[in-house]
C-alpha cells in the first residue's frame, strides 16, 4: 500500500447537467473525451477552452472557490485539497485515520 504524502490539486468538470470534483488526471480524460482542448500544465492554472455549442468544461479550483464540505474531497485513491466545514473537521477527526488527518494540517 502507497501512503499518500501530500494533497492533490482540485479540479472541477461539467457538462452543464452535472459538476464533479475530481483529480488531474480525470479532469485530463473528462476533456479528452469531450474534444475539449487542455490549456496550461499540471495543476494551477490548467483549464480547457470552451467548445461552441457545448457546456462542457475541467478546470483547476482552488479550495476557496469549492467552499466548504463535510468531508475530504476524493479521486483515484488520492485525498484532494478541501476547506472543511466545521462538521467536515469533526467528521475529519473522528472517521479518518491518523495519517489522512495529517494530510490536513495547514
Amino acid at each position: 500500500m502507497v501512503v499518500q504524502t501530500y494533497l492533490h490539486h482540485t479540479f472541477t468538470i461539467g457538462d452543464g447537467d452535472f459538476t464533479d470534483v475530481v483529480c488531474q488526471d480525470c479532469a485530463e480524460k473528462f476533456a479528452k473525451e469531450r474534444g475539449l482542448e487542455w490549456r496550461g500544465g499540471h495543476a494551477y492554472d490548467s483549464f480547457t477552452e470552451p467548445l461552441e455549442g457545448s457546456d462542457a468544461h475541467a478546470q483547476d479550483e482552488p479550495t476557496w472557490a469549492l467552499g466548504e464540505s463535510d468531508y475530504p474531497y476524493s479521486c483515484c485513491g488520492y485525498y484532494l485539497q478541501t476547506n472543511f466545514t466545521r462538521e467536515g473537521e469533526q467528521n475529519l477527526k473522528s472517521e479518518y485515520p491518523k495519517w489522512v488527518q495529517e494530510l490536513y494540517r495547514y
